[in-house]
């Protein structure tokens, strides 16, 4: 039977494979294969069939699904034959075409926001947050210090990647184009125990940073193309680091991606865009004067990340006029780099203690979800006219407790998406009519 053909070459096939393409060969054939054909004398499954279950496979819609489909018989059908497997003649996927997987961009319907969640929300706080789905002008996952070295490198050397395989499994079966991070934040929550339980000079920091880089990129290069390397080193700075370890971090930081894969697109992203932080901490840089130092020192990188958050009554974070926030854009795309516009959240609903609209700010009127579209059509509206805007990436997909701005999800906690949610598919499918 197909059953037993595909169960003895995945057997012999074990040996000097990969675990996790071992994992994901098996779920194939369970989930898409056996199902269809299991019990049916291998050498009956006709090219036609094949066609047609890739068809639909692709009509769901999931090309590159299909594709990886195409790809598992075509392997089962040329084993079978080397292995003189009995009654098996030729392979019925030879000479089928792959399907075309275009732009890896597009938004989650209702009952994909429902799966990805419901996945996130079994996991850990770093499966959670880690990735942030760059959909052009739609959303990420999860919170926006997402990839935590923390939560990652809990014992020096030792990297816990399970949680993390288990996330990224799930979000690339979906044609969506990744990115993550930030790898590196030097807040005091961001950093492992253990390294802030020592006493460890620059240059052996810079070395762990270099490695754990290296190691979480080399990992995951083939699925995540977009790497947030390091971010809010012109605020966010627990060990004091000096003006000139800044930059050699940054660096560092960048090296290392490239290092690990030659085609990481490599984001240096800058936190508290208004420079509220130098009033009130020390060891502190401006974010336009961050920004020129890093292009001034020769980092190479490809682009900046901006984040721009609003409803907290934090430094930072209070409710801006559109007017304010086309002026700053305006002095960060002076610096000639390519900008994104990240972790971008906005209430729908006031909230409680610093999240009240009385202490955060409002825009015009109380939050409701009404208010949030209106700001979010007119927010990205004045972003993507700005010509070294490249993309304005939304920061929390789902209302959830671990938000950086309260009630500031595009979909309901019962996967409802709110009115900002359609603005943002509007904007996006008007953008790529376009592009």
């Amino acid at each position: 039977t197909f059953r037993e053909m595909a169960e003895g070459v995945l057997a012999k096939k074990a040996e000097g494979t990969r675990e996790k393409t071992q994992r994901e060969r098996r779920r194939i054939l369970e989930t898409e294969l056996l199902p269809v054909w299991g019990d049916r004398p291998a050498a009956s499954i006709k090219r036609s069939e094949v066609r047609d279950l890739l068809d639909g496979i692709a009509a769901r819609p999931a090309p590159v699904m299909a594709n990886r489909v195409l790809a598992l018989v075509r392997l089962l059908y040329n084993t079978a034959l080397e292995d003189d497997f009995p009654t098996i003649e030729g392979n019925p996927a030879a000479k089928i075409k792959t399907k075309p997987e275009g732009r890896r961009s597009r938004y989650l319907y209702r009952t994909e926001i429902k799966v990805v969640w419901d996945t996130l929300e079994t996991e850990n706080s770093v499966t959670r947050a880690v990735l942030r789905l760059t959909l052009l002008t739609a959303q990420r996952v999860g919170s926006v210090c997402a990839m935590r070295w923390a939560d990652i490198e809990k014992s020096d050397g030792v990297c816990d990647f399970s949680e993390l395989d288990k996330c990224i499994d799930v979000l690339s079966e979906r044609n969506l184009l990744l990115g993550a991070g930030p790898l590196l934040c030097f807040s005091k929550e961001a950093l492992p125990a253990w390294l802030l339980e020592g006493r460890a000079g620059f240059e052996k920091i810079r070395e762990l940073a270099y490695r754990f880089i290296t190691e979480v990129v080399s990992r995951y290069r083939r699925q995540i193309t977009h790497w947030f390397v390091i971010s809010g080193l012109n605020a966010a700075n627990h060990f004091g680091f000096t003006v000139e370890q800044v930059l050699e971090m940054t660096r560092a930081a960048t090296l290392a991606a490239k290092t690990a894969h030659a085609k990481a697109f490599r984001l240096v992203e800058v936190i508290d865009p208004w420079g509220e932080h130098c009033a009130t901490t020390s060891n502190c840089i401006g974010p336009v004067a961050y920004m020129d130092m890093v292009l001034q020192s020769g980092i190479a990188f490809e682009a900046f990340a901006l984040r721009l958050a609003f409803g907290k009554n934090e430094r930072g974070m209070h409710i801006r006029d559109m007017m304010q926030i086309s002026t700053r854009l305006d002095h960060f795309s002076l610096m000639g780099k390519a900008l994104y516009v990240t972790g971008v959240e906005i209430p729908s609903a006031h909230g409680e203690g610093d999240f009240d609209g009385r202490l955060a700010g409002v825009w015009h009127k109380a939050w409701d979800a009404k208010r949030q579209a209106l700001w979010l059509d007119q927010f990205y509206t004045l972003s993507l006219s700005k010509p070294s805007v490249e993309s304005v990436v939304y920061g929390n997909l789902v209302d959830h407790d671990q938000s950086v701005i309260a009630n500031s999800g595009l979909v309901q906690q019962d996967y409802e998406p709110k009115e900002g949610y359609r603005v943002l598919r509007r904007l996006s499918e008007l953008v790529q009519s376009k592009s």
